[in-house]
């Protein structure tokens, strides 16, 4: 059986494990992340598997939102899908001018036309 105590020194609580050195700041991470979700009562499969779902979980999660992001911008900003790419058309033509610039007035000019309607 571990024994655990903890002392407040100068205002820092540190906790000392009697058999084990002090936790540094990762592994107390690590240690709270375990007894939260109840990972210390599992076999190693079943760590390794809940692991997995995890960071899938979080891979969704950043990989959506960063997608979010980008087109919450370019609402706020004011900028929509065609004008982002001939942004982009006119960017990669940055070696020749003239056609950076034909570029944008062609994206300008199909903006510009009117439609026929009945």
């Amino acid at each position: 059986m571990v024994a655990a105590a903890i002392f407040t020194l100068k205002g820092k609580t540190t906790m000392f494990i009697s058999g084990f050195r002090t936790m540094n700041w990762i592994q107390r991470k690590i240690y709270l992340y375990n007894v939260t979700f109840g990972l210390y009562m599992l076999d190693w499969w079943e760590r390794y598997l809940f692991n997995t779902l995890i960071i899938m979980l979080m891979w969704f999660i950043l990989y959506n939102g960063s997608r979010y992001v980008t087109e919450f911008c370019q609402r706020i900003l004011g900028i929509s899908h065609s004008d982002w790419n001939s942004l982009g058309s006119i960017l990669s033509c940055k070696d020749n001018r003239e056609s950076g610039k034909q570029a944008y007035m062609h994206q300008q000019q199909k903006h510009s036309s009117p439609t026929l309607s009945n």
